[in-house]
């Protein structure tokens, strides 16, 4: 494949929908091809350039987005976009396209040079459902929090990834915490939240959104075991809730909607805290949870536990960097079988990192990026 054979591809699928392309293919992605992709294939709905990040591949999306002399579009058709680990694309470059996607619903920038103006540069007539902002250097807590808040494009969220890597830097701190869990809507299904300050005094922030998300990530949150089982547990009832004049049915209990759970990194979270009798995680009364991601020492502990492991009904799973405490019975998929939402456009696994753009079973470079790093 060179940028010729991959330009005159692309000239005889006029139609074709999504494209998929990555690293290995960076260096043949020059600024014709490029600009072919953008501009120029009008059926076009969903592109992936994951982890493209060679020179030749930034000069010519620089170019092609930028260049005064070529003559762009207000409007691009693309309404699933992954620049997923894109990272020596400029802020510019990003500045350029973003608002020239009105039609957009995935927008994957995990590990870009993404900027807060950037982000409020998006289209207000964009429905973003799916969004990736998982260690993104560029932009602050408080104007990512401040985008959450105001711009109609992300009031219907399902996916929403605000990872970062807390030895380098912190996106969310106690206070930004304190702003966004509230802001959340209640179409959110997967909020991944690990490296926030996340402290004892957000569980009641965390709670409500255990009613319908599907996934959550507090890996390295500040929390207890106590902190986490009263995510699963109904409040204990005091006098005053008794005497109270509220109705039953604004006190009954509504069970947590969690599969999956990660709590890698957490202080508190251990072999053997796992198999404490204060841990309720591990019963039936926290169904539908059949994951708990975990860090490495707790992993290597538990897999040597493979009695007690039998006993309690769940198994270890590894998977590249990744390991899984998973409920029995077991399958083939180290993140379970049964995970298959129409939000995850064919993935099976629970713990999605990356965001896929076209719909179909999950594979190769995508599955690395996807459930391996």
């Amino acid at each position: 494949m060179t940028s010729k054979t991959l330009l005159q591809c692309l000239e005889l699928t006029t139609g074709v929908q999504e494209l998929l392309l990555q690293e290995h293919l960076d260096g043949d992605i020059d600024e014709t091809v490029l600009h072919k992709i953008l501009f120029d294939l009008p059926s076009l709905q969903a592109v992936d350039f994951c982890a493209a990040s060679s020179v030749a591949f930034v000069d010519a999306f620089s170019s092609a987005v930028t260049r005064l002399n070529v003559p762009l579009p207000l409007k691009l058709g693309i309404r699933r976009l992954s620049l997923h680990e894109c990272f020596t694309l400029s802020s510019s470059s990003l500045e350029a396209l973003l608002p020239r996607l009105p039609y957009l619903t995935h927008l994957d920038l995990y590990h870009t040079r993404v900027t807060n103006k950037a982000l409020e540069s998006i289209s207000k007539t964009a429905k973003v459902s799916h969004l990736n902002l998982g260690k993104c250097t560029y932009i602050s807590g408080d104007g990512l929090v401040d985008f959450l808040a105001t711009h109609v494009a992300v009031r219907t969220l399902v996916y929403l990834n605000l990872c970062c890597d807390i030895s380098c830097y912190r996106l969310l701190w106690e206070f930004d915490v304190d702003r966004l869990l509230p802001l959340l809507p209640s179409t959110l299904r997967s909020l991944n939240l690990n490296g926030a300050k996340v402290r004892p005094s957000h569980v009641p922030l965390l709670l409500p959104l255990t009613k319908h998300l599907e996934e959550l990530s507090l890996g390295s949150a500040d929390l207890s075991m106590r902190d986490i089982n009263s995510l699963f547990l109904p409040k204990p009832e005091s006098v005053t809730d008794v005497d109270s004049a509220l109705s039953h049915e604004e006190t009954k209990w509504v069970p947590s909607t969690l599969c999956y759970l990660d709590l890698s990194g957490i202080a508190s979270i251990s072999q053997s805290s796992i198999f404490s009798s204060s841990c309720v995680l591990l019963g039936s009364m926290t169904s539908p949870l059949e994951v708990l991601e975990l860090g490495d020492k707790a992993i290597s502990s538990l897999r040597e536990c493979k009695n007690t492991n039998k006993m309690v009904g769940w198994v270890v799973k590894e998977c590249g960097r990744r390991g899984w405490y998973v409920r029995e019975p077991l399958t083939d998929a180290p993140g379970g079988k049964s995970g298959r939402r129409n939000w995850k456009m064919g993935a099976v696994w629970w713990g999605m990192r990356k965001i896929p753009v076209a719909w179909g079973e999950v594979a190769g470079l995508y599955g690395h990026y996807m459930f391996k790093k």
